[in-house]
């Protein structure tokens, strides 16, 4: 049975579902299963998905009703749990695609630090740059605090990273929520005191105007205010006190880009009060944790108390 499980979510991607998965029949490591979660897509992606079945006995495929990214993956972990005796598993998302030593690298960088997490650095791409000549293999291993720090977005993705199977015995992505990884990878990472990162791109997270999380702002968005707060608390009840510094900063920073969002939207009045009171809350709660800066504190004064931070503005310019 094969070492990996490669798990990638299908739904509405038929102009980039063969790239996705052509990049990783081409990986030079072979000994990996390939789970196509088809999520009900409407369009020609389930048939896409049982060609390529026919054509290569590692991929399987499985049809359920839409229900998501997060139940598309969870049904990818359960099936590889239940089916497969695979002591890895990777996610990659339908419209992205990956190096072809992706798995070679990240596999060879859990066996040579001996960690149950490998993180692989991405790009964001259009698609046009030549991804091809990326063959420097550069890694390195970071306490898990410090490589939460250090990569920050590269680190709360669900995506790019290899992953002990057994971690998902009993977690799952939450179903129903946006921004569903940040309520997740953490609490895999941060199991263990060590991580490593390939440092060389090996993940091609292709920026596509269409997707979901590049959409007009809509009230799902705050789901990841709910994520941020959940790592808030788990950070501060456990001790790692940069994460959770950096997490509250996260937190406030993310409550002013959503005042920023909505501010010509029919949902302002809706929400701006709501986001306002939360920003003022935070803010007298975390001040002095934070110490921020001019720049940073009228930032957040600027969404929290418009009219005082004008005057204190314009206070300290005549000074």
């Amino acid at each position: 049975m094969p070492k990996i499980s490669v798990v990638v979510p299908v739904y509405k991607v038929e102009a980039y579902l063969s790239r996705c998965i052509d990049s990783i029949l081409e990986q030079t490591y072979r000994d990996f299963e390939l789970i196509l979660v088809d999520d009900g897509s409407p369009d020609n992606c389930p048939k896409m998905c049982e060609r390529y079945a026919e054509s290569d006995n590692r991929i399987r495929v499985i049809h359920r009703a839409n229900g998501g990214l997060s139940a598309a993956r969870n049904s990818g972990i359960e099936w590889a749990l239940a089916n497969s005796d695979s002591e890895w598993i990777t996610f990659i998302d339908s419209d992205d695609w990956i190096h072809k030593r992706y798995l070679e690298w990240l596999f060879q960088t859990a066996k040579e630090y001996d960690v149950n997490v490998v993180i692989g650095a991405f790009i964001r791409t259009d698609g046009k740059e030549d991804t091809s000549q990326q063959n420097e293999f550069l890694t390195e291993q970071y306490t898990t605090e410090d490589c939460w720090l250090k990569l920050k977005t590269n680190a709360t993705t669900a995506w790019g990273k290899l992953y002990k199977l057994s971690d998902f015995q009993n977690l799952r992505y939450p179903e129903g929520k946006l921004h569903e990884d940040e309520f997740t990878t953490y609490q895999v990472l941060f199991q263990y005191d060590h991580v490593a990162v390939v440092e060389t791109p090996i993940y091609y997270y292709y920026f596509n105007p269409e997707s979901i999380t590049k959409s007009a702002w809509s009230p799902r968005r705050l789901d990841g205010l709910e994520a941020v707060k959940n790592q808030m608390e788990y950070f501060k009840a456990n001790g790692f006190d940069r994460a959770y510094r950096w997490s509250v900063w996260c937190y406030l920073d993310a409550l002013c880009e959503h005042m920023r969002a909505i501010r010509d939207m029919e949902q302002y009045q809706e929400y701006s009060k709501k986001l306002r009171n939360e920003l003022r809350r935070g803010i007298n709660e975390f001040n002095n944790l934070l110490n921020l800066s001019y720049q940073t504190s009228y930032r957040f004064y600027k969404y929290a108390y418009p009219i005082r931070a004008k005057i204190y503005r314009k206070l300290r310019m005549n000074q």
